[in-house]
């Protein structure tokens, strides 16, 4: 087999291995759930912490 018919074979063959395109699926999957989850904590998070400063001053206030 000479070079040329084997990049040949490959060139034919790259329609059908679909790995890599798996693999950037899963990225960019990965990449909408992290640019949807991280705001998503974030205001999350302060609503949190304000709810356990209320709880806090509370308690606080009944003992």
């Amino acid at each position: 087999m000479t070079r040329q018919s084997s990049a040949l074979h490959r060139l034919r063959r790259l329609p059908r291995d679909a790995r890599g395109a798996t693999a950037i699926e899963y990225g960019l999957i990965l990449a909408l759930i992290a640019v949807t989850l991280v705001p998503a904590m974030i205001r999350w998070g302060g609503a949190n912490t304000t709810m356990w400063e209320y709880v806090k001053r509370f308690l606080s206030i009944t003992n």
